[in-house]
């Protein structure tokens, strides 16, 4: 913005604008994490007096308005469509001095609101790069959400246009939320009052221990799958409120324009960041955060917007943490991501048992498992001793017999490290189907044998594509 019109003079003025020093944001910036579009309902009159004669077809002429800055605010919470910011993953070394030495943390903030309406915003955490705008069944479902998890590589049904006679459309996909730890446990076979059998979690988490309580878990239902499948959760990180401002400008000041901010609001707090919200941001793989803006509803009375207004938060994070975490070695580790639990595999076809490795891990035994509880006696050996250095390792295996409590263990060779698939799977016996042609659907297996696909198995619905 180079010109601007000051509220009491039509004349438009060049200004030089002068950038934020380090530490500062512009209100430019501020206001271009606002929505892309604002719409302004502008009522006007023409006062005077005037006549119309039988021979005029038609009124014409010119007016001009002087419009200063002053608006209502009465928008819900919103989440700026350009804000959202991507965390690299942290290091083995930072994630392992963070997780097994921090015993509380605290954040102190302090809050110095120049803008003419208070509110509050908030820091909120994913592992996706896409956010709802709110909790309800609406914002869920958003056509600019679907958009962005389409684009994320979601799969997803779209909206069937004008599919009742009521010109309305739906999807055979929906979204929902669930933020309790124990309906997503693999545990739970079947959940009556939701409706829905089996929710399948190990695409965002690798272990239901993982869980944390009142995080919100984005959950997919698709007509076309028997299981649901968590996606992605949302997290508020941290909470800043945005005090109201002490004073405004009125009629009769001498000074600035009524409704402007003569006196800021100011606060200071301090509130504690959960551990598991800690734990949530030191997960493997990227993170993404994007902040969310709630402002108080004016009703009708407007406020004032001018280029002094700022906020400004000073905040520092106090960690305590347990020596022996912070000074000790850092831990290697195995994360088992492939069969992790609640997969339905097909006897005799040959599939990649997968596992990552951080730290300095480089022989592995593999091992399976039957049944339910297994001891150290059930596990039988599928390799020992291999070897990789590869931070994520293949390993290819066909399992000879169906059986419905299948459980794989990778093993560091050389000590007690150990990661084991986070619940069940199932492998179903070889069937012979035929397609809507009347063709057989036949796969060939590893050591050159023919084996037929059950089509009609049950599976978690796959991610992305």
């Amino acid at each position: 913005i180079s010109f601007y019109a000051p509220a009491d003079d039509s004349q438009a003025v060049e200004v030089t604008l002068i950038p934020p020093e380090e530490g500062e944001i512009s209100i430019i910036d501020f206001f271009g994490s606002m929505p892309l579009v604002a719409h302004a309902d502008i009522k006007t009159r023409i006062n005077g007096t005037a006549g119309i004669t039988g021979k005029e077809s038609q009124i014409w002429g010119n007016y001009k308005m002087k419009l200063p800055f002053a608006v209502t605010m009465n928008a819900p919470p919103f989440i700026p469509p350009t804000g959202i910011s991507k965390l690299p993953e942290f290091s083995p070394d930072n994630r392992n001095k963070i997780r097994h030495s921090l015993i509380h943390s605290e954040l102190a903030t302090t809050v110095e609101n120049s803008l003419p309406l208070g509110g509050d915003f908030a820091i909120l955490l994913s592992n996706e790069s896409f956010f709802p705008k709110d909790v309800t069944d609406k914002a869920l479902n958003d056509s600019a959400l679907i958009d962005m998890m389409i684009s994320n590589g979601i799969i997803w049904d779209r909206p069937i246009p004008y599919a009742d006679p009521n010109g309305n459309s739906y999807s055979t996909d929906k979204l929902y939320i669930i933020d309790d730890c124990d309906i997503l446990s693999p545990a739970k076979d079947t959940i009556p009052e939701l409706g829905i059998n089996n929710i399948y979690i190990f695409n965002v988490m690798n272990d239901s221990s993982q869980c944390v309580d009142g995080a919100r878990y984005l959950v997919k239902h698709s007509e076309s799958s028997e299981v649901d499948t968590v996606i992605s959760y949302v997290d508020t990180l941290f909470r800043v409120l945005l005090p109201s401002p002490l004073e405004y400008y009125s009629d009769t000041s001498t000074v600035g324009h009524p409704g402007q901010v003569a006196v800021p609001g100011l606060t200071s707090y301090s509130s504690v960041i959960d551990t598991g919200r800690i734990f949530l941001l030191t997960d493997y793989g990227d993170h993404y955060i994007v902040p969310r803006f709630s402002f108080n509803e004016t009703g009708d009375e407007g406020v004032f917007f001018s280029r002094y207004d700022a906020i400004d938060i000073k905040s520092f994070i106090t960690f305590r943490v347990a020596s022996t975490g912070v000074l000790g070695p850092t831990e290697n580790d195995i994360v088992l991501k492939y069969p992790n639990g609640g997969e339905n595999l097909v006897a005799g076809t040959q599939y990649d048992i997968t596992w990552e490795t951080y730290g300095d891990v480089s022989t592995f035994d593999v091992h399976y498992a039957s049944g339910a509880n297994p001891t150290e006696d059930d596990w039988e050996i599928i390799v020992s001793g291999h070897v990789s250095n590869d931070s994520i390792t293949k390993y290819p295996w066909a399992w000879s017999s169906a059986n419905d409590l299948y459980r794989v263990r990778i093993k560091d060779s050389n000590s007690d490290l150990q990661d084991i698939s986070g619940w069940y799977f199932s492998v179903v016996p070889s069937q012979l189907v035929n397609t809507s042609d009347g063709n057989e659907v036949i796969n060939k297996t590893s050591d050159g044998n023919e084996v037929i696909n059950n089509t009609k198995m049950k599976k978690p619905e796959k991610l992305h594509k």
